[in-house]
Parts: structure tokens; C-alpha cells; sequence
């Protein structure tokens, strides 16, 4: 299955590894896997999830106060937000 980033979502991720590597190299390089980790369980297991809406899951990174926000349609997943947990742009 096919795994798209949203370009929005796309950009909160790199800023978020560029955030995290002004404070360590190794913070940033387990962010990066953390995230790719909770992409391969949104990939084996789409629906495991809570719907925030109605076609919208949130898969939380671990370790780390940030949320996937997807979408599935049998085929392809859309991750359209990448997002802190703890700032209002949550959607």
C-alpha cells in the first residue's frame, strides 16, 4: 500500500526534524524513526486507531507529543497533518 504525505503535512514533519536537531543530532534521528515506525503500524493495522471524524485517524508518535492524522481508503493512506499535541493548530 501507498503512503502520501499531504505538502502541509510533508513540512511539519521537516520542520519538526529541523526543531529537534537544534537540540541533538540523536533526538531528531529517533524522531525520524519513531515517525517512521508509527507509519509502518498506521500500514499493518489502518483502523487500530480513534477517528477523530469521520474518515480521520490519529495515530500518536511515540515517545514524542506528536499525532499522525490519516486517512485510508482500501488503497492508498493520505497523511494529511503532522502535528504537536500541545498547540492549537490540532485539527
Amino acid at each position: 500500500m501507498k503512503i502520501l504525505l499531504h505538502p502541509k503535512a510533508n513540512l511539519a514533519f521537516a520542520d519538526t526534524v529541523r526543531y529537534y536537531l537544534t537540540k541533538s543530532s540523536e533526538i531528531a534521528e529517533i524522531f525520524i524513526d519513531e515517525f517512521e515506525q508509527s507509519l509502518g503500524e498506521i500500514e499493518k493495522f489502518p483502523e487500530a486507531w480513534p477517528a477523530v471524524e469521520k474518515n480521520i485517524r490519529k495515530h500518536r508518535v511515540k515517545n514524542f507529543p506528536y499525532a499522525i492524522y490519516y486517512t485510508f481508503d482500501g488503497e492508498e493512506f493520505l497523511v494529511y497533518a503532522v502535528c504537536h499535541l500541545m498547540r492549537k493548530e490540532v485539527p
